[in-house]
């Protein structure tokens, strides 16, 4: 429900509804449409005819605003300059220590350094907070059974999120998560990366976690690829199970003749590779 103290332009309305938050202007953009629509006034008409402080109010008003008790905004800065401005609700950064923490002692503003997380990791952490709202989602089980994250996580999303990235991209959100102690994005990349190592041999484990960011996405298709393969594995062996099973009296007398000489050897040496180890020490024999 759109809050009446709130004021954004359509696109910012959408990005909220779809991300879960959304891009504010510069403010310092706001004074200078205030100096250029002053300027205008000046040189056509009499220079008091509008005061600077309406002029500055009416397009205040116009602009963004929004009510600090539902919304918090997130700074990211390179070095004294603020690149980007983030508006989100603050319930939703709940899934994250740091921002908690931060959101209770630093006011309405929140500021990073670019240093600590990128323009891009930002967008990805705050798409990630913004889905889940707040709400911690079902925890992935360990260890990791599949090379699919689909089969993995509980919501389907949470596996397109991760599977849209390339590694070097989910590297970041790790060290971000971490970072900001975010423990269910942390777990959602770690995942994602071990089902990608899963099966694998060491080298191939090794290439995996070089971080070279130059897969594409193709680490994707190996994992449909791999599952397919898996898949027509499972099916060859149970034909090969089923084949074993009598279809007619020949292959049931052979079967009868192959078990009568596994027991003759049996009997005649104990020590044959053929015998069963038991628990208690004994040798279980074919009979």
């Amino acid at each position: 429900e759109e809050d009446k103290q709130t004021l954004l332009n359509d696109v910012q309305w959408q990005q909220l509804k779809t991300d879960g938050y959304t891009l504010l202007d510069d403010p310092l953009k706001d004074e200078m449409v205030v100096n250029i629509i002053h300027g205008y006034i000046r040189q056509n008409f009499n220079q008091n005819a509008v005061e600077r402080g309406l002029i500055k109010m009416i397009i205040n008003y116009y602009n963004a605003r929004y009510n600090p008790e539902i919304y918090i905004e997130i700074l990211l800065n390179d070095k004294e300059e603020t690149i980007q401005y983030f508006l989100i609700p603050r319930n939703y950064l709940s899934l994250s220590v740091l921002l908690s923490t931060r959101m209770e002692s630093d006011g309405n503003q929140i500021e990073f350094d670019i240093t600590k997380i990128s323009l891009e990791n930002m967008h990805n952490i705050l798409r990630y907070l913004g889905h889940h709202k707040g709400v911690e989602p079902g925890a992935i089980a360990k260890p990791i059974r599949s090379s699919r994250i689909d089969t993995v996580v509980d919501d389907e999303w949470d596996a397109e999120y991760v599977n849209k990235m390339n590694k070097k991209a989910i590297f970041q959100v790790i060290l971000a998560a971490n970072y900001l102690d975010c423990p269910s994005l942390l777990h959602l990349g770690t995942a994602k990366i071990a089902t990608l190592i899963k099966g694998k041999s060491p080298e191939e484990i090794k290439n995996i976690l070089a971080d070279n960011g130059n897969d594409d996405g193709k680490d994707e298709e190996k994992d449909a690829t791999k599952d397919t393969e898996q898949a027509e594995d499972q099916e060859m062996m149970d034909n090969n199970n089923t084949s074993t099973k009598p279809h007619n009296n020949e292959d049931e007398e052979d079967q009868k003749q192959t078990a009568q000489n596994e027991a003759s050897m049996s009997n005649n040496n104990d020590q044959n590779d053929e015998d069963v180890v038991m628990g208690n020490g004994s040798s279980c024999h074919m009979k």
